[in-house]
């Protein structure tokens, strides 16, 4: 079992994709109405891991699940706070995988940002 820890490669951007494309097509949470192209998510993966970890879980060349943090909104009063995104393979679910991204982009997010706020 491999962990990979932000930063990493561009190359599981379509696997990620292929996770977050089903949380669109079957359930109202993302707030998005249509899958993004790989480009469009390849952009999105570049601007947040520009200032925000990027957590992948991988087994066996497979990425299971992901975790990121990014801003909330665009707006000035909103720069201390940190908005916290976690995707899972529908097979993944149950396992602590989400459990143990959570706290890695804490961790990371501590490194990189000064940590989350914690009001």
């Amino acid at each position: 079992m491999a962990f990979a820890y932000f930063p990493h490669t561009e190359d599981d951007i379509r696997q990620m994709l292929d996770i977050y494309a089903p949380y669109i097509e079957n359930t109202t949470i993302t707030f998005e109405y249509d899958v993004p192209s790989e480009a469009e998510f390849l952009q999105r993966f570049r601007d947040i891991t520009a200032e925000f970890p990027w957590l992948v879980w991988e087994e066996e060349g497979r990425v299971l699940g992901y975790a990121y943090g990014s801003l909330p909104f665009a707006r000035a009063a909103y720069a201390w706070a940190g908005e916290v995104s976690i995707n899972l393979a529908a097979d993944a679910h149950g396992r602590g995988i989400g459990r143990k991204l959570y706290q890695a982009l804490e961790d990371a997010a501590g490194q990189m940002r000064g940590g989350w706020d914690d009001a």
